[in-house]
């Protein structure tokens, strides 16, 4: 059934009692063609008795209407084709065979006939809403009609509308989206070509019905796809689409961002948590991270290396560092006290005092460029998560995957700076091949040269043994003594972060990985004193940033 209605013309169209005329052409407009059959019954059929005489196999229509639809963007085991090109398979490793929206590549099928078609497995048998497609990635090649059936087992196809041809692509790099008059049953989703250009090549997902989302949770892990992995409304690029990368996640350009509805997950307002993995391409300019169209232009920011909200009435103290993945988390609970978090560590906590203390709206935001902030730039977005409920400080240290040192006791009065020899420090590589204590080993304070790494990247550390288990309440450094700086100059650590253990085998982040900033120079010492004092015999310190050559006592 395509359209129906009660014409106001030749009597509604009440059959003639004389006779009835088939392509009559009064105008001499009609072409040519063949007749197979003609059928004429003296009753109005029902819809299923005109499909059963067409030899249509309608899918079964899903109940109601979809409040919502999700791009369905199905992993490469849950794609299957009739052929593909040159003998290659349905796989990223494959440039025949990569199917997947977005893909740098696409589905070329071995021959360009109408019995080919490419089959997706939607996980489960749910509403399908319909399918969107893609042609090749910058190649001139594309499906621009196909028909669509459907299947709950994978054995029994059914057509969709009566095997209705779509319109497809009419470009490369567009995707064309076909949704169906109504929603229908069924797990798997096959399209199959009908015409094409160049040659079938085709990128595709499929429409599903938006369901409700597992225990009031999104989570979005941005595998080519805005889709939440546990249902629910999916993230939509209000504002331009980005691109995916397969390590960084979802590229967000500046005046771009993405919105979520999640009213449909969960209605309550007074409690919600956010978990967003991020990568900044500048954290020293001002970006949104989270908003809402009910907040205007408040919300949390980055702005100056800074983690907060605004306005500045609860701020972290910790200095964003550029070049790495961060993960921001937020929670309110009913009291309006919200709290901030860096990798799963509390570093601010408060009632902001504005927006009804931050009360959930209507819809939330994510790295929605504001125009009055002309410096924002681009950000990878990795992992998103959001909740119904306010999650405790252990929950978000576990969600953020932080596993916290044990604490130590609080320290009566100063602390005590322990001095450790030599014979108790180890080094993960020292330039030159030094030894410790000698040369470019010599990592004590204010000894007259300064512990050089061999290589230059994150992975190297300074460790120290303190003898025993005792409470750690920070570390302390320099720069560089001067006994080389005829060949590097002046150069000190102004970033490091910190692990302990216990046992010199198992290590944790102290403050969940906090990038603690350190000296300006190479002669002051300049103390870290951690939030918490921590449990442990050894501390290994991790360079990021330095002036000069890495170099630190």
């Amino acid at each position: 059934l395509c359209s129906k209605k009660s014409p106001a013309l030749a009597d509604h169209f009440a059959l003639s009692p004389d006779d009835v005329s088939f392509f009559k052409d009064p105008g001499s407009e009609n072409t040519g063609g063949y007749v197979k059959r003609i059928q004429v019954w003296g009753k109005g059929m029902s819809d299923a008795e005109m499909q059963e005489a067409m030899g249509c196999r309608l899918a079964k229509k899903a109940k109601g209407k979809c409040d919502g639809s999700v791009i369905l963007n199905a992993p490469y085991n849950r794609i299957r084709a009739s052929s593909v090109y040159a003998g290659h398979r349905i796989h990223h490793w494959y440039y025949y065979g990569r199917a997947r929206l977005h893909a740098h590549g696409a589905w070329c099928a071995a021959h360009n006939n109408r019995k080919q078609w490419l089959q997706i497995d939607t996980g489960k048998v749910q509403n399908i809403a319909g399918v969107v497609t893609e042609g090749r990635y910058y190649t001139w090649q594309w499906v621009t009609s196909y028909k669509v059936q459907v299947s709950k087992n994978g054995f029994s196809w059914y057509d969709v509308e009566c095997g209705r041809i779509f319109d497809g692509n009419r470009n490369y790099h567009q995707k064309v989206k076909n949704v169906f008059s109504e929603p229908v049953v069924g797990r798997y989703v096959r399209i199959r070509p009908w015409t094409w250009y160049g040659h079938i090549s085709m990128r595709a997902g499929a429409l599903i019905c938006e369901g409700q989302c597992a225990k009031k949770h999104l989570m979005y892990d941005f595998d080519d796809q805005l889709a939440s992995s546990t249902d629910g409304p999916s993230l939509k690029p209000q504002w331009g689409e980005g691109r995916y990368n397969s390590h960084y996640g979802y590229l967000n350009h500046r005046h771009q961002g993405m919105v979520v509805k999640q009213g449909n997950c969960f209605k309550g307002k007074d409690e919600w948590s956010v978990l967003y993995e991020l990568y900044m391409g500048h954290s020293w300019t001002t970006r949104q991270l989270v908003g809402s169209s009910d907040w205007g232009n408040n919300g949390a920011f980055i702005k100056k290396r800074l983690f907060g909200l605004k306005p500045k009435t609860v701020q972290c103290k910790q200095r964003l560092e550029g070049g790495y993945f961060y993960k921001y988390g937020i929670t309110r609970n009913k009291k309006g006290v919200v709290k901030l978090y860096i990798n799963g560590w509390l570093c601010a906590e408060g009632k902001p005092g504005v927006m009804d203390n931050y009360k959930l709206g209507k819809d939330l935001t994510f790295v929605r460029s504001n125009k009055k902030h002309p410096e924002e730039r681009w950000s990878w977005s990795r992992k998103l998560q959001i909740w119904g409920k306010t999650l405790s400080d252990d929950e978000m240290a576990k969600e953020s995957e932080c596993v916290k040192p044990p604490e130590g006791d609080a320290c009566k009065g100063k602390p005590m700076e322990a001095v450790v020899p030599y014979n108790r420090m180890s080094a993960s590589s020292i330039r030159w091949g030094y030894g410790m204590g000698h040369g470019w080993g010599e990592s004590q304070l204010n000894s007259h040269s300064g512990w050089a790494m061999a290589y230059h990247n994150h992975h190297q550390y300074l460790q120290f043994d303190l003898g025993k288990v005792m409470s750690v309440s920070g570390v302390r450094t320099q720069g560089d003594g001067g006994w080389y700086r005829w060949y590097f100059g002046r150069s000190w650590i102004y970033a490091y972060w910190v692990d302990v253990s216990d046992d010199g085998s198992s290590w944790k982040k102290v403050q969940c990985g906090e990038i603690f900033q350190a000296n300006r120079n190479n002669r002051d010492t300049v103390t870290v004193e951690f939030d918490t004092p921590v449990k442990a015999r050894y501390v290994r310190i991790y360079p990021q940033e330095s002036h000069g050559y890495p170099s630190l006592r």
